[in-house]
């Protein structure tokens, strides 16, 4: 396995604080090791995807700060378009409102009033997000999600969720075969983004090389 440094991140997100990027780097490695994430392919891909998914891990939490009821429609459509522009006006710049409003009564969660939607937002490399999902990975990796969900902003647990979230998802044996579209559709569900990943992914597996 080889071991990742601050300068193979640097080189990979060149527009991130390096003392940010210092950050990662021990926890990733660790991270790394539980999930035998242990080939350059494996690592750039792992790297490459996460990189875009936290703006070149520089935010562990999921942005939820829409400026207009056009944004929120736009991206948010089943949630808002039913609502006149008065009550859609009522969202905008309210992170909180907003996460209740678009995660009620998915992936464990409760109706808007229970608040999960806020609670159990994307967070870590992955943006874990809902309360199933929380539940789910404190079973599998012992760290207390449900009861202090803040912690999977934090490192070095944030790092640790994204092996968490790749390895069931065989992305190791699709990293193997290079089939990077399929990866990211995993893990977005789309593609969206994907000229970024791979931009990301051209730069990791140069550093790593």
């Amino acid at each position: 396995m080889r071991f990742l440094t601050d300068r193979d991140l640097y080189a990979i997100c060149p527009h991130s604080p390096r003392a940010q990027l210092e950050l990662f780097v021990e926890p990733l490695n660790a991270t790394f090791s539980e999930y035998s994430i242990i080939t350059l392919a494996r690592q750039a891909a792992f790297l490459a995807q996460y990189a875009h998914e936290t703006q070149g891990f520089t935010r562990l939490e999921e942005n939820l700060m829409y400026t207009s009821p056009e944004q929120l429609r736009a991206v948010h459509p089943h949630d808002f378009d039913k609502l006149d522009a008065d009550d859609a006006w009522g969202y905008v710049r309210q992170p909180e409102r907003i996460a209740n409003r678009v995660y009620a009564f998915q992936n464990g969660n409760g109706d808007e009033a229970s608040g999960d939607g806020w609670r159990y937002r994307g967070r870590g490399l992955p943006h874990l997000t809902g309360l199933e999902n929380y539940a789910a990975c404190m079973r599998d990796t012992g760290i207390p999600l449900v009861q202090n969900p803040d912690m999977a902003a934090q490192l070095p647990h944030a790092a640790r969720i994204g092996g968490w979230d790749w390895d069931p998802r065989h992305l190791n044996q699709v990293a193997d075969r290079g089939e990077h579209q399929g990866i990211t559709r995993l893990i977005n569900g789309g593609l969206n983004g994907l000229a970024d990943r791979l931009a990301h992914l051209e730069r990791a597996q140069a550093a790593l090389a």
